[in-house]
């Protein structure tokens, strides 16, 4: 199957909202309350998608994330808010396609940075936070400068193959 990583349009609300279900469900245990009426009226005021579709334009995987400021270091950048890929399409380099997609947005607004917090029980994300992130205090991590350049530099047009191609002589850990 051929997915498409690309940011989120207004006629993927239905179809986002009902992911959100299920990553609601699977990650909290808890209901949905990200319609598409929510969707309508809080995308790219409070935050923005990116997303993954299968061939019949589904929503099957996503990222939220928003733009953020360093104010130590005096540089824009962004912060992945949630993450999260459909258990059927796992397994297919999706997270790091969506990851590349957002960081390319970033770096075309002028981002210089993305973060995101690790909880130590994802170890998928812990792993990859490892390979390619520089972390501090907590769970927070960054990717580090020439990962995010790589990722930013591909996108999530890129195969994620192409991507770990990149990654690999980058990795820190």
């Amino acid at each position: 199957m051929t997915y498409v990583v690309r940011p989120y349009r207004p006629a993927d609300a239905e179809g986002l909202s009902a992911l959100f279900a299920d990553y609601m469900a699977e990650t909290y245990g808890g209901p949905n309350r990200l319609t598409p009426q929510v969707l309508a009226r809080e995308h790219g005021r409070s935050f923005e998608l990116t997303v993954a579709v299968d061939g019949g334009e589904v929503p099957i995987a996503f990222g939220a994330w928003v733009m953020s400021y360093d104010l130590h270091n005096a540089v824009s950048g962004g912060h992945i808010h949630d993450f999260y890929v459909a258990r059927s399409a796992r397994g297919r380099g999706l997270a790091v396609r969506l990851t590349a997609e957002i960081a390319r947005a970033l770096k075309a607004r002028g981002g210089v940075f993305l973060s995101s917090v690790v909880l130590p029980d994802d170890t998928a994300r812990t792993r990859l936070a490892g390979r390619w992130g520089v972390s501090f205090t907590g769970a927070q991590t960054y990717l580090a400068p020439p990962v995010f350049e790589a990722m930013a530099d591909l996108g999530g047009a890129a195969s994620a193959r192409a991507l770990v191609r990149r990654l690999q002589p980058l990795q820190l850990g």
